[in-house]
């Protein structure tokens, strides 16, 4: 479950983060949801439903709502 607080709701992306996080089968089956809507055309509602995967830490979009790419960096300078 999401941290306790003093509100009495919790937002959207915090029940499906802490369902991502406590079940692999709910993990699979949005995976193979997005999966589905990128195959159908709909790669909007599929990036939607991966964003849902990834922990809000680790998200990285700016302001116009574009996806940044970053290359992946080596442990090794």
């Amino acid at each position: 479950m999401p941290p306790k607080s003093n509100t009495l709701t919790y937002s959207f992306h915090e029940i499906i983060a802490a369902r991502v996080r406590r079940d692999p089968a709910f993990r699979r089956a949005l995976r193979q949801a997005a999966k589905e809507c990128r195959q159908s055309g709909d790669a909007a509602t599929a990036q939607a439903v991966l964003r849902l995967l990834t922990p809000h830490s680790r998200r990285r979009t700016p302001s116009d709502g574009q996806a940044i790419s970053t290359p992946p960096t080596s442990g090794l300078h």
